[in-house]
């Protein structure tokens, strides 16, 4: 006889199966950083897909450092948007 434990968890990974995401991403991202005074453009964003949010972020400052909030805030923003 073969006992088999309940399952715990298990993980749903929707985006891109039932939700594309990836658009809304991009404005967001385009948005956010158009007010910090990083010029990115559709094709920027689109650049950056697949990285997380705080690479995202990581990236743009190396290339358009920005005065006023940090990185973990921008990301924030960028969740949040």
């Amino acid at each position: 006889m073969v006992t088999r434990d309940p399952v715990a968890a298990v993980v749903f990974d929707m985006d891109g199966l039932l939700i594309d995401s990836e658009p809304l991403w991009r404005i967001a991202q385009i948005e956010v950083f158009s007010a910090l005074g990083v010029p990115i453009a559709e094709e920027d964003a689109r650049a950056t897909t697949g990285l997380r949010t705080d690479e995202v972020v990581g990236l743009w400052f190396a290339r358009h450092p920005w005065s006023g909030p940090g990185t973990a805030e921008v990301a924030a923003a960028i969740v949040g948007r």
